[in-house]
């Protein structure tokens, strides 16, 4: 039985199902975006350090992390596009050599606000990148029926 998130997800109240029939990661690696506090000069920031392990916790079996995005001092309300790292993953999305089909996420409020996980959905679809979420312990499935309600 599909795992359902424990509770709903900032865009527009849905639930997103666990994709019990995903593909593997093909190329074994995945990208990881995240948000940070901006610190002190020196500072080092633990919340990076969380939001990576529990993202590499959720993928040891399937894939390595290849590639890092990681916003630092920047609101999650500010769109994917408005926040500079989270900009150059969509833009490495169209690179066919880029070196990850999946996005694995450490933390989904550290990456997410309101309605922005709606909007990318159709994005990574169209360029065969999974999304992976530590709620639904593994790959997100956009296309199954509940989760549009």
């Amino acid at each position: 039985m599909p795992m359902f998130l424990s509770r709903r997800a900032a865009a527009g109240g849905r639930r997103f199902r666990r994709n019990t029939v995903a593909q593997p990661i093909r190329r074994q690696g995945v990208a990881v975006p995240g948000l940070e506090s901006q610190l002190p000069a020196g500072q080092w920031s633990w919340s990076r350090h969380w939001q990576r392990d529990c993202a590499s916790e959720l993928v040891a079996a399937h894939g390595m992390i290849v590639a890092e995005y990681f916003d630092v001092g920047c609101s999650r309300r500010r769109g994917w596009r408005q926040r500079p790292q989270a900009a150059a993953l969509l833009a490495a999305l169209k690179d066919p050599d880029r070196g990850f089909d999946a996005i694995v996420v450490g933390e989904y409020e550290r990456a997410f606000s309101a309605n922005q996980l709606q909007h990318l959905a159709p994005v990574l679809d169209h360029h065969g990148v999974q999304l992976w979420l530590p709620e639904t312990d593994g790959p997100v499935d956009h296309h199954d029926p509940p989760t549009k309600r």
